[in-house]
């Protein structure tokens, strides 16, 4: 995972799979890089799986960035993602986009 920092705009480049394994670190990187952030953005173009676990993560940063009514979205999501973003409601918690 790699991030991008510019002022408040925080760019998060997930990769591989976000998965039970890998959920405690994808988290404590998240959380610990939303000091003073107002605009998040998850880009998944390199993402290949998200569970459940990993699926908790986007719901915290979620809450959080609304508590400072800021903004969340996730980009380039694959097909399958995108999928699995949809069937648990994500499309509708944040902008959700797919990979072009």
């Amino acid at each position: 995972m790699k991030m991008q920092r510019d002022g408040d705009k925080l760019t998060v480049f997930a990769q591989g799979r976000i998965d039970t394994n890998s959920a405690p670190e994808f988290a404590s990187q998240v959380e610990g890089a939303l000091d003073g952030v107002m605009d998040l953005t998850f880009d998944f173009s390199e993402l290949e799986y998200i569970s459940s676990s990993g699926l908790r993560v986007l719901m915290i940063a979620i809450k959080e960035m609304r508590r400072r009514r800021g903004e969340v979205r996730i980009t380039n999501a694959s097909e399958g993602v995108y999928d699995i973003l949809e069937s648990t409601g994500f499309t509708g918690a944040c902008d959700v986009e797919m990979k072009a």
